[in-house]
This record gives structure tokens, C-alpha cells and sequence, in this order.
């Protein structure tokens, strides 16, 4: 039973690294895009902003983590 415990987290592990790994290089493709792109999760939080995206919106301000209504209020009926 330890065995299959210790071998079930490092399959976790890895999994974890190969996750992150892969969340790492869309992010620098995202950044290397000549586009603004702003990601959402399904509760329009925002969790990704790049550099263009943030220059031409975030007036300063740190998106990640607001919820996009919130961020931009006057956005809703546009």
C-alpha cells in the first residue's frame, strides 16, 4: 500500500509540473501576440492579462483576479 501511495503522488507531481509547464508557455505566447488578450474563467474573473492588453485597458491597475464587470463598469450594454 506504500508503494502504490508514494507512486501515486509522484504521478501527481508530475502531473502538476507538466500542467504548469504547459501554463507557462501559453502565457509567453500569449505575450509574444501583437493582440491584447485578456482570459476569463467561467466566473468572468480575470486570470490572464498581456502587456498589450494591459496597456490599452488596465490604466495602471493590476486585472488579474477582478471580476471583468467589476473592472469595467461601464462595459455591460456595450
Amino acid at each position: 500500500l506504500g508503494a502504490a501511495v508514494g507512486a501515486a503522488l509522484a504521478r501527481g507531481r508530475r502531473s502538476r509540473q507538466v500542467a504548469e509547464a504547459g501554463r507557462r508557455e501559453l502565457a509567453a505566447v500569449l505575450e509574444a501576440t501583437g493582440d491584447g488578450v485578456l482570459a476569463l474563467d467561467s466566473t468572468w474573473r480575470i486570470t490572464f492579462v498581456n502587456r498589450r492588453a494591459a496597456a490599452a485597458l488596465a490604466a495602471g491597475r493590476d486585472l488579474r483576479g477582478l471580476v471583468f464587470w467589476d473592472a469595467f463598469t461601464g462595459a455591460p450594454g456595450t
